[in-house]
């Protein structure tokens, strides 16, 4: 169920920029909570093990990314792409066409897991244990309450992003499969 609309010409300029015959992945890895942020943001080292997964292209949805985050994940041009026209950060109706043209969202907690939900589109939330997980995603059978749209993949052990990094990279290959 969606709550929000996108601009279907916005969705169309934003495919069209698009590889065909891959599952196009938006990606947001990074918050910029004050006060939680270290928690629940992944660094880009640790994204790059998603970049081997055959079959599919990440799109850079993060808002204000760290040039640092940019310069490793832009190392792999042939699975990685940053769209030149799309600004997360202050045109928020442009991200949501963005969310729309593609197939799936991989986001941690922040604004672009809000929109996704609300937008309807199949999400993948990475979530923190403990702190920096807030309440409003609670979920159930790995779902979350609110957006129904949204599934969970969480740590198990706090700062430790390899299990849901591991179970996410299963899920995407079996979607590709």
């Amino acid at each position: 169920m969606s709550f929000l609309k996108a601009d279907e010409n916005k969705i169309l300029k934003f495919k069209s920029l698009l590889p065909e015959k891959k599952l196009i992945c938006g990606l947001s890895w990074s918050s910029k909570n004050n006060n939680f942020s270290n928690a629940k943001s992944l660094s880009s080292n640790k994204i790059t093990a998603l970049m081997g997964i055959s079959d599919a292209q990440f799109i850079n949805l993060q808002y204000s990314p760290d040039q640092n985050d940019l310069n490793i994940l832009e190392q792999y041009p042939s699975t990685f792409q940053t769209l030149d026209s799309l600004d997360p950060y202050n045109d928020l109706d442009s991200l949501a066409a963005a969310i729309m043209a593609c197939d799936v969202v991989i986001t941690i907690s922040n604004t672009t897991a809000h929109i996704s939900g609300a937008l309807g589109k199949e999400t993948l939330l990475l979530l923190p244990y403990g702190v920096g997980k807030f309440w409003y995603w609670n979920e159930y059978q790995g779902r979350n309450l609110w957006y129904s749209n949204i599934k969970v993949f969480q740590q198990r052990i706090e700062g430790d992003w390899s299990h849901p990094l591991a179970e996410l990279q299963k899920y995407l290959e079996q979607k590709i499969a």
